[in-house]
């Protein structure tokens, strides 16, 4: 859970998500947290899919996962660590002003288990 801490390489090279500008803007900013490399560092990822494969239907399904940024590259988006945390039904359902609506209870759930540590 601590790859991204001993394995990393300072070359100006970006190889994984832990030597973006992100990561390095998240580190400066809470610098407790990043002083634990043992802190789990999460990211979102949003995709829409049709799963009937047919075009003329109009019905969509956007699954929300969790990534879990402390393994190491190769690992992190393999199945069995990706985190399924929503199934949103319907076409129409996903546009910008009401996304947060959904994420809501996600974000809730990962406030309790910050405050929990």
């Amino acid at each position: 859970m601590s790859w991204h801490g001993a394995n990393k390489i300072h070359d100006g090279m970006v190889r994984s998500v832990c030597d973006s500008k992100v990561w390095k803007h998240v580190d400066n900013t809470w610098l407790e947290f990043a002083s634990n490399p043992c802190n789990i560092k999460l990211g979102l990822a949003l995709d829409g899919v049709n799963p009937y494969v047919d075009l003329s239907t109009n019905h969509y399904t956007w699954l929300v996962c969790l990534l879990n940024y402390n393994l190491p590259p190769w690992l992190t988006i393999k199945h069995f660590f990706v985190m399924l945390t929503l199934l949103i039904l319907g076409k129409e359902s996903i546009k910008n002003e009401n996304i947060d609506v959904y994420l809501q209870l996600l974000v809730e759930e990962l406030k309790l288990l910050w405050t929990w540590y």
